[in-house]
């Protein structure tokens, strides 16, 4: 009785463990969709707007100032629409894509590029702004294999649209 009882329990833990590992077969994995790019706007122009040049080749130019005294500071979080584009008008990414209406909201401090994050230091609700980030701000350190990798000689240029800045408490 003894022996039979721990057959059963062994075989038992044998298929669950082969059910799990079978369950782990990557075969069916759904294949990469392309983002449906058709609803990103138009790049912002920038025909007579001043340039602000920043440290280390960063700069931005002042589409609409936006409102509210609060300005959007580090320690921020921040609700808002973002294109980021090659120089040539590539789309790298946007909150636009697949027809989304509804801003991104992310802490300042985690946005992953040092140029994004330093150019949107400063802007109001409803503010637009293009800030031109050199590759050395932008993913000028990506590491091979990771998803911005191709873009690390790139000077990018990203346009922003704060919808909300929720203050830091």
């Amino acid at each position: 009785m003894f022996f039979m009882k721990h057959t059963l329990t062994s075989l038992l833990t044998i298929t669950v463990t082969l059910l799990v590992i079978a369950s782990c077969d990557n075969s069916t994995t759904q294949p990469f969709v392309e983002p449906d790019l058709s609803t990103v706007s138009d790049p912002y122009d920038t025909t007579g707007v001043e340039k602000v040049s920043l440290d280390d080749d960063l700069a931005y130019y002042e589409l609409e100032e936006g409102t509210g005294s609060f300005k959007v500071e580090s320690r921020d979080a921040v609700a808002l629409f973002i294109t980021a584009r090659l120089q040539d008008g590539t789309i790298i990414t946007s909150t636009y894509t697949d027809g989304r209406t509804t801003p991104q909201t992310e802490q300042v401090a985690s946005f992953a590029t040092t140029g994004f994050r330093r150019g949107i230091i400063g802007m109001k609700a409803d503010g637009k702004r293009v800030i031109v980030s050199p590759p050395e701000l932008a993913y000028g350190d990506a590491q091979p294999g990771s998803i911005n990798y191709a873009y690390r000689n790139e000077t990018i240029i990203f346009d922003v649209l704060i919808d909300q800045i929720l203050i830091a408490q």
